[in-house]
């Protein structure tokens, strides 16, 4: 689960510089003034020069660590080095400090995947600080990851207990009742969360999904997955709940959500999503097609899908859509070139972009990565090395190693090895290490990171990312090994934006075969989705109609056998119905002709009354741009009798919707 209220909560943990009066030195006072304008550069600084003039100073050590956890500086190793500094040297009696501490030990753990370490530093954090309800629920959080359900009940009743108040805590407390089995306090916990907070409630109706989903009533699940979507438009949270067997009944419990409103955006996303997740890529690109026609807010999603799929003129007509010329754009124009291997574009796009933003380090990275597939090795490097220089500490690992590995193109091994040991001493994100270790050579390294990972991945860019790692070490079998997972989890084509990873395969029969065979499925998939796109022209296509509302009533221009008239949308009305004066003005100039008129029958107005009319077949009915043939009709005698437009008509269609803001009639055929 994701710790959002640990977010929330992070900024009443990180207030060390203001607690307690103890002596500080001059730099750490330095460092309070630039903390509470929020320069952590200058911060930072001011600690470093703390801590070289006294190696002692506690106070500075541990708000070094605070910063290097918490302030995007995500220095994970130097976080722990400084927070083991300042425990050597903080005097037993300061607890705040102590615990405080223990709480940033506690945090780094948690974010580098050491979820058992996590939880005993928070202990100790606790331990020292038994009211901090920051560090309470931190550990009842890292407790909940662990599955230790038990010990996190205890803590998390302790904090409804203290502020019952409390509705997202409420919530979380019924997620984990849900977890220990005992759905009736689940409910009563929710319930409660929704009563304190009833709007924008996410976690409480992911446990009412949760709630519903566990027993077995798939259709309830489906429509709480929905609510979660309406109230946060991001990824499902609700899908890393489901349990991939059950796939096929959230699907049809979602069509059938569907089937309620076929013109809800949401619902076709909802969809569409979750065949992207299973890397049903196909199928996700039908849906948030549709889902498009309705809403643009969701072309990002479907140009991602057109992407995985290989769809470029796709993609260019997204961006074409765009109707801009900003750097944010060209950026994504740039690496979709280089996706398809068109370098050269890339690298002109690229261009563009660097003379807007010429002082961001991954602009460079990137044009250094388009020129090295171009095998233009000098100036990649060239670019490479402003990249390096540009670099924000957190960047910095990932450009040496990006260098290093265009050394290792052009045979400059020295250089190569350089860098990679450069990147080593620098890097604390989890994958970029990896990569680092793969280019040393340290197989064991980066076997453990992928045997942490693997079991929690199901995108395959991810897949694919792990097979980049050990292309970077030639090792053939499972770099294979992870394309088809990638693959299998959806992957289309091969990114060529990181081909030259993978060259040392470029002649390999069984790299070769599985390429093909990942080809083979994309054209399958295309003609599947074009196949769809046939069908949906003539069978599933939704019109919208405009229409006036006259003397109460709702009215909409149809064409009768070529003649445009107004008609009453009467969804009361069983047919089409025509007075008699426009029946015999449509057979006096061939509108009608003797051959349509089919007899007489009986009606019901709508007070009850029976009257006879005469029936006519209306050989085309053009509503919107959706013709509808043989459309049967009464003829009133009532000279003024409106003009109805009836089920005769909305049969034809799966669904019928009025839009009374918009002023529209939307028709699903």
């Amino acid at each position: 689960m994701k710790r959002s209220i640990i977010i929330i909560l992070a900024l009443a943990m990180i207030s060390p510089l203001m607690a307690g009066k103890n002596e500080k030195s001059y730099w750490y006072q330095r460092a309070e003034e630039a903390y509470a304008k929020q320069d952590y550069g200058k911060c930072m600084r001011a600690l470093e020069a703390g801590v070289r003039e006294n190696p002692k100073d506690a106070y500075c050590w541990a708000v070094i660590a605070e910063i290097c956890s918490k302030r995007a500086f995500a220095q994970y190793g130097r976080a722990l080095e400084a927070a083991d500094e300042a425990l050597k040297y903080l005097p037993k009696k300061e607890t705040y400090w102590i615990g405080f501490v223990h709480a940033i030990r506690g945090d780094v753990f948690y974010k580098v995947g050491e979820p058992e370490q996590s939880a005993q530093a928070y202990e100790k954090a606790v331990a020292m600080m038994p009211d901090k309800i920051e560090y309470i629920y931190a550990l009842a959080d890292v407790y909940r990851d662990l599955k230790r359900y038990e010990d996190a009940q205890v803590l998390l009743k302790r904090i409804v207990d203290e502020d019952p108040a409390e509705s997202y805590v409420q919530a979380v407390l019924a997620d984990n009742y849900l977890n220990l089995g005992d759905t009736l306090n689940a409910m009563r916990r929710v319930n409660l969360s929704l009563a304190l907070n009833p709007n924008n409630n996410e976690m409480a109706q992911l446990v009412l999904f949760r709630i519903a989903w566990a027993r077995g009533d798939v259709l309830q699940a489906a429509n709480q997955y929905l609510q979660i979507l309406h109230s946060q438009s991001t990824e499902i949270v609700a899908y890393d709940s489901l349990r991939r067997d059950n796939l096929p009944l959230l699907l049809a419990a979602t069509r059938l959500c569907i089937n309620e409103a076929p013109t809800d955006a949401v619902r076709l996303y909802l969809l569409a999503s979750i065949y992207y997740k299973e890397g049903q890529c196909a199928d996700a690109y039908i849906w948030q097609k549709k889902a498009v026609k309705l809403s643009d807010e969701y072309e990002g999603m479907l140009l991602t899908i057109c992407s995985d799929l290989g769809l470029w003129n796709e993609v260019d007509e997204l961006f074409r859509k765009e109707m801009k010329n900003d750097s944010t754009v060209r950026r994504g124009m740039a690496y979709h070139y280089a996706r398809r291997g068109d370098y050269q574009t890339a690298y002109q796009q690229n261009l563009l972009v660097r003379n807007d933003y010429p002082t961001d380090e991954y602009i460079y990275r990137e044009i250094g990565r388009v020129l090295t597939n171009m095998q233009r090795y000098d100036e990649a490097i060239a670019y490479m090395d402003t990249a390096v220089i540009m670099a924000e500490e957190q960047s910095q690992a990932t450009m040496l190693f990006n260098r290093g590995e265009i050394y290792t193109r052009m045979g400059d091994d020295a250089k190569a090895m350089q860098d990679y040991m450069a990147a080593r001493e620098v890097v604390d994100k989890p994958d970029t290490k990896a990569f680092v270790d793969a280019l040393l050579g340290n197989k064991d390294n980066v076997e453990q990171y992928v045997d942490s990972v693997v079991p929690t991945l199901t995108d395959n860019g991810d897949f694919f990312d792990i097979a980049s790692i050990y292309a970077c070490m030639h090792d053939k079998d499972n770099t294979i090994r992870y394309m088809r997972m990638a693959y299998e989890h959806g992957m289309r084509i091969f990114p060529y934006d990181r081909a030259f990873r993978f060259s040392f395969l470029q002649d390999d029969p069984d790299w070769q075969a599985l390429l093909s065979e990942i080809e083979q499925t994309r054209q399958k998939d295309i003609a599947y989705i074009r196949r769809q796109e046939q069908a949906e022209e003539t069978s599933g296509a939704i019109t919208q109609i405009p229409f006036e509302k006259k003397g109460g009533v709702n009215q909409v221009q149809c064409t009768i056998n070529g003649l445009a008239l107004y008609f009453v949308f009467d969804t009361g009305a069983s047919d089409v119905s025509l007075s008699n004066v426009e029946a015999n003005f449509m057979l006096r100039n061939g509108y009608l002709t003797e051959q349509d008129f089919m007899g007489k029958q009986n009606y019901v107005t709508a007070t009850g009354e029976i009257h006879e009319g005469t029936i006519v077949n209306l050989r085309e009915v053009r509503v919107g741009d959706i013709i509808l043939t043989n459309i049967k009709a009464s003829v009133v005698k009532n000279q003024n009798a409106p003009l109805l437009l009836g089920q005769s008509v909305f049969r034809r269609f799966g669904t019928v919707e009025v839009d009374n803001n918009a002023s529209v009639i939307r028709f699903v055929k």
